[in-house]
């Protein structure tokens, strides 16, 4: 959301309503309400971020603190999406910057000091102790929580999350906005409470409209009355859930650049495109199964080393790289490299980096995109991407929204992709392979063997002979990949390295190779 909280026109209506509740002392409850992923924690937390916000509430009260908590059912630990979770964040956040309250709580019962971990803690104790907290400070709160729906859901836990809601509330010193599916709980619940709601799907349908008239003028549409007419079946048919026009446009675009649809044809197959998200990418996936074989286990290795060079605990520079994938993907680079130690070149990487960005959109269905100011479709030469940095402006790939992973993890998408999709043993050994490659190719001396913390971290899923070949590449390669001038001379000074991450019979192997004067047996493969 880019519409401004202050000088706005009488268009404006709902945001000098919403400015008007942050400067008021009303004790009331704001409730943004929308089908799911219609933009509501975007929202929530464009409200957290932008410095209008708290301008606003200091109308209210003198030097108000904004704290917040986001329930998410996907990923993360337990505590991301149950009460005990939210009241420990929330608890947190109001100690954090009052060492003073902190204090005070920990002298008014000394077995406080005693709590060593989340878990010590009953969700009866936690909050009592944020009620005592805030009740015992002068400061005041403008508590934002989003995704009410999301809260681990067991008997009594929306009963239990809104008994918070409504005692907070009830709190003179905090103001409450809250998210949430229109789900009947959450009505039933805040039905004798004042509130005010709004729906995301009313405040966003102008910007939809907007940004679905700009995008299809880019693509091509000049008819304004065709431009009318296809915009408003995408506008009423998303419903307010950008996420969907956001996939169409990008499958419209598909259509046009890769599969040489006519508008005609594009604006019937939006008609009966479905509005549910987990539908849309079936339809969109139904796409790569009239193509041949080799394509699907394309798609296929392209979404495995994508998963794993976005996972979350990832380090920077083990993330998802245009360059990283295209290397992990050609076995021809990857064979190269381990058979003879060969690097490609840079024209020849950049030729393949610009020949994935272009095929990219149409191989995995729009389900993986590049953030890149390049025009994938375009005739972009390998010449543009070597001007523009293969390494110095480094070009990410994700998934398109973390439903389109939800998707591939479903029985349909496993049974399509299942019997082509690598093992994962091979795609972390691809990737390790692409990253030592990367290093050598970009001149990075900053960090000595990275690879070494994930090899360690995925040892459990690799063979031993497939740990042993990594740690040869890294081995072997030790002198260009050390940052160290001292020790670029001595590249056998790396297998304390390896010894430190524990592969204790990599190290007995080139041990018994160095007193023997020939390879060993664990060495080779």
């Amino acid at each position: 959301m880019t519409r401004p909280l202050t000088g706005y026109d009488t268009d404006d209506a709902e945001w000098q309503q919403f400015v008007k509740w942050l400067q008021e002392d009303s004790g009331s409850l704001f409730w943004i309400t929308g089908n799911p992923d219609s933009g509501k924690s975007t929202f929530i937390k464009f409200i957290q971020d932008d410095e209008r916000t708290l301008q606003a509430l200091e109308t209210w009260r003198d030097t108000p603190t904004i704290i917040s908590h986001y329930l998410w059912k996907t990923g993360g630990s337990p505590n991301q999406h149950n009460l005990r979770g939210l009241l420990c964040s929330l608890l947190y956040q109001v100690l954090l910057n009052d060492r003073h309250l902190a204090i005070q709580l920990l002298r008014d019962s000394l077995a406080l000091s005693a709590k060593d971990d989340e878990t010590d803690w009953s969700v009866d104790e936690l909050k009592a102790l944020l009620f005592k907290g805030l009740r015992s400070t002068p400061r005041s709160y403008f508590v934002l929580l989003d995704g009410l729906d999301e809260v681990e859901r067991h008997p009594g836990s929306i009963g239990q999350l809104l008994d918070l809601v409504h005692g907070l509330l009830a709190e003179n010193q905090v103001k409450f906005c809250v998210s949430s599916c229109a789900e009947r709980p959450f009505e039933l619940g805040f039905n004798h409470t004042p509130h005010t709601s709004w729906r995301m799907q009313d405040l966003t349908r102008d910007d939809i409209s907007e940004y679905t008239h700009d995008f299809l003028r880019t693509v091509g549409l000049d008819s304004e009355d065709l431009l009318d007419e296809i915009s408003r079946t995408i506008l009423r048919k998303a419903e307010g859930v950008f996420l969907w026009v956001y996939l169409v446009l990008a499958n419209i675009k598909l259509g046009i650049n890769h599969y040489d649809e006519d508008w005609v044809g594009i604006q019937e197959r939006i008609g009966i495109l479905p509005q549910d998200l987990m539908e849309l990418y079936r339809d969109m996936l139904s796409r790569l199964d009239g193509h041949r074989e080799v394509h699907i286990a394309q798609a296929a290795r392209l979404f495995s080393i994508s998963r794993l060079l976005n996972a979350p605990d990832n380090p920077l520079w083990f993330d998802c790289t245009i360059v990283r994938l295209t290397i992990a993907s050609n076995d021809q680079f990857l064979e190269r490299f381990s058979t003879a130690n060969e690097l490609p070149n840079m024209r020849e990487l950049a030729l393949a980096c610009s020949h994935t960005l272009k095929t990219l959109p149409s191989v995995c269905a729009g389900l993986l995109e590049a953030d890149t100011g390049y025009n994938s479709d375009s005739a972009d030469s390998h010449e543009d991407m070597t001007e523009q940095g293969l390494f110095s402006n480094s070009v990410h790939v994700g998934f398109t929204h973390r439903t389109a992973m939800d998707f591939l993890d479903s029985d349909e998408a496993q049974t399509m992709f299942r019997s082509r999709t690598p093992k994962f043993e091979d795609t972390v050994s691809d990737c390790l392979t692409s990253s030592i490659i990367e290093q050598l190719l970009s001149n990075d001396r900053n960090y000595r063997f990275p690879q070494l913390g994930i090899l360690s971290r995925y040892r459990g899923q690799l063979q031993i002979s497939q740990q042993h070949h990594l740690l040869s590449l890294v081995h072997r390669n030790a002198a260009e990949l050390m940052h160290s001038w001292l020790f670029s001379s001595q590249p056998n000074i790396s297998i304390f390295d390896v010894a430190q991450e524990g592969f204790l019979s990599y190290v007995d192997g080139y041990i018994d190779s160095v007193e023997t004067g020939k390879p060993s047996a664990e060495l080779i493969h």
